[in-house]
């Protein structure tokens, strides 16, 4: 059934995206073998945290906990009450893969800084209006036709992994990368990545 995902991308080609996420090999293949080689489906439940995830929502449910702190999309909702130690891990492994796609992204167009800076400043400006109108759903939502993104950002290598990287995910149609609403903490976090990053170019 491998043809119901990504029809026209490769095995290789599919496997190769995730990767840029910082997945390995053998996991990425995985995943996409569990979601018929959809990368959308796949990247989505790698980056909420895969079996691990499935793992500790089924013991929590065990224990009579009902349903696990911070759901498998929304990692930021517990808002640091739960357990104090989880949040901050899960903001530290947050902030390594945003850190480690904006290495990728800018390793793909060196030395073209300008690019590099625009497409970085680009991000920056998606992720502030979120973060300036957090009611706003239109802001929370990057349609993957849009022309400026897509020129900006999106056709380059690793141009969506960034977004992807700072918890958007694909919407249920695939033309979009969206948001979630509870998300401030992870907005703020890739913020940082991203601005350090731009003021570290030449």
């Amino acid at each position: 059934e491998a043809g119901g995902g990504d029809a026209g991308k490769s095995v290789n080609d599919a496997v190769e995206e995730l990767q840029s996420l910082g997945f390995e090999a053998e996991v990425a293949r995985k995943a996409l073998e569990k979601f018929h080689f959809s990368v959308p489906r796949a990247a989505d439940w790698l980056l909420a945290g895969g079996d691990t995830a499935a793992e500790e929502r089924e013991a929590f449910t065990e224990r009579g906990g009902g349903s696990p702190p911070g759901g498998a999309l929304g990692k930021a909702d517990t808002g640091g009450t739960a357990e104090g130690a989880e949040l901050p891990h899960e903001m530290q492994q947050l902030k390594e893969r945003v850190g480690n796609a904006v290495q990728r992204f800018v390793g793909g167009l060196a030395p073209d800084w300008a690019c590099v800076r625009t497409g970085l400043s680009t991000l920056l400006s998606i992720l502030n209006r979120i973060l300036t109108n957090p009611e706003e759903e239109k802001f929370r939502r990057v349609r993957l036709s849009n022309a400026a993104f897509t020129s900006k950002l999106a056709r380059h290598q690793g141009g969506k992994e960034l977004l992807l990287a700072a918890n958007f995910r694909y919407s249920g149609d695939g033309e979009a990368l969206e948001c979630p609403q509870s998300d401030a903490a992870a907005l703020l976090i890739a913020c940082q990545v991203v601005e350090a990053a731009l003021e570290a170019l030449p």
